[in-house]
Parts: C-alpha cells; structure tokens; sequence
C-alpha cells in the first residue's frame, strides 16, 4: 500500500488537486435505471464518442493542474464511468455509497479494492441507502438530496459518521435521479439550480444559504445543473447550455465549454463522472 495522497474535501469549490474517473469503455444501457436512459436506450452509447468526450474533460481538468486517478473499467458494470455515485470524501474519510440500485452494487466494491490497495481503508455505511449524487458538502453543511437512491435511513447514518456536520435534507420530485441532476454548489455563496423541481420548503432553505443561478427547462434536460467545479472560480459545463454558461460568466466564473452529449444519454454529466479525492485546504489556497 502507497500512501501518497491524502484524501481531503470541505466542499464543493475549492482546488482540485486529485479525482477518481473512470473511462466509459464498456458503457452501456443495459438495464433502464432512470428517465434519461429510456429516452436513449433503443440507439444506446456510441462507445467511441464517449470515450473521445471523456478523454477531453480528462485533458481540461489535467491542464488545471489536478491528478486523474482511473479506475479499471470492468466490462460487468456499464454505468462504472458515473464514480461519484459510488463514494464521496468528506473531509478525511472516502465513504462508500449503499446503492439503491442492485446493478451498481458491485461498482462499490470495486472502488474500495482499488482505494484501500493505495490508500488504507474507506468507511462503509450500514444502513439505509445513499449515493453520492445526492450528498453536496459547503464545509460545516451537508445538503442531502432525498432521493429515489437515497433514503431518510442513509441520511441519518451519514450523520452518525459525521457527527461534526449540520445535515440539510433537501425533498425534490422523484422523475430527477440526484440531487446533482437539479442543484449544485457554485461558492460558499452561489448555487446552480433548477428550481421547478424542488419542493417549496427545501427551494425555500437552500435559498437561504446561496444566491441562485436558475437553469431554464431547455437546460435542465441537458443536465445543466450538473457543471464540475475545478477551483479558483473555473468551472465545466457544456456547450449548448448557453443561458447556464452566460449567467454563470455574469457571475465572475471561468467556464470551460467541453462536449459530452453521449455520456449524458445515460443520465449524468460532468459532476457524475468525477469523483475528487482531494480538494485544497483553504490556507493552502
């Protein structure tokens, strides 16, 4: 075992200095497990095409300086490329997701071979199920998407593993997959968000802490929520959601436009297919 990295992340924004991705050699629809996939599942993945879309967000996040670490892509899981789903790093400790799915439970335990080989041991969580589309960290807060994956048993475990966090539960319509799918953490004051699908007392809550970028329905259904945050104000998001890229530049954000329509066939976008290993600490910044 090499212990060369520290796993580390407060929240959503800060540095990236190391992620976990993995190429979408074997994707595929196999097994219709959200909207988006029953609208692309009879032409299924150009593999090709995703795999050369991959490669660019691949080479835009290593220009920004930050490390990709890849997992083996394994031909038994065809929805392997979406790694934050499967963990999330909360400060110190990588946690692994309790999927609510069964197609994707042997994707958990590939993570934590291949994590606990380098790195030491991951936290497994016991009960209920949450996965990591549905957890979002601004340092002391977590937002916790209550999702069709994620349940009131696995929120209550998480805050059991991290007793030193304030958990917001946030209720959405159940059509959307995460939390990710309609919001997302911009800064410690700025949130990307389609509002529509937010049930009126969590849009009410999260408003509260951020000032909201609204995505338009056009957008939504490109996953425009869904952008990558590198650090120091740079973010990814993709090309056609040009209302999202205007406000988002409005805003004082650097946006880097990165094709990435085939991988959005089966249901995620640029957050779903990062999973960061390590942010900068703050006074490092």
């Amino acid at each position: 075992m090499t212990n060369t990295i520290t796993a580390y992340v407060e929240d959503e924004y800060s540095v990236l200095a190391d992620v976990i991705m993995c190429e979408p050699r074997h994707m595929a629809i196999k097994e219709v497990i959200n909207e988006m996939q029953k609208q692309h599942a009879s032409a299924n993945i150009d593999i090709e095409k995703a795999v050369f879309q991959h490669k660019q967000l691949t080479a835009v996040i290593q220009e920004f300086g930050a490390a990709v670490h890849f997992l083996p892509a394994s031909a038994s899981l065809p929805e392997q490329v979406f790694t934050r789903d499967i963990g999330f790093v909360i400060d110190d400790q990588l946690i692994l997701s309790n999927m609510g799915t069964s197609i994707r439970s042997a994707e958990t335990m590939a993570l934590a071979d291949w994590y606990e080989q380098r790195y030491g041991p991951c936290s497994h969580l016991k009960s209920g199920t949450i996965e990591g589309g549905d957890v979002m960290l601004s340092e002391k807060l977590l937002f916790i998407g209550q999702s069709s994956r994620t349940s009131k048993e696995g929120l209550d475990e998480l805050q059991r593993a991290c007793p030193n966090k304030q958990i917001i539960p946030v209720h959405f319509d159940n059509r959307h997959l995460h939390l990710d799918c309609i919001f997302n953490i911009l800064d410690s004051s700025t949130a990307i968000a389609y509002e529509p699908a937010f049930e009126t007392e969590s849009l009410e809550t999260v408003k509260q802490f951020f000032n909201i970028i609204s995505v338009p329905e056009e957008e939504q259904s490109r996953l425009g929520t869904n952008v990558f945050s590198l650090g120091r104000r740079h973010v990814i998001s993709l090309p056609e959601n040009t209302h999202v890229n205007k406000q988002l530049r409005e805003y004082g954000f650097i946006v880097h436009e990165v094709p990435y329509d085939e991988i959005i066939k089966s249901g995620g976008s640029f957050r779903c297919t990062t999973l960061p290993l390590r942010r900068e600490r703050k006074n490092h910044q």
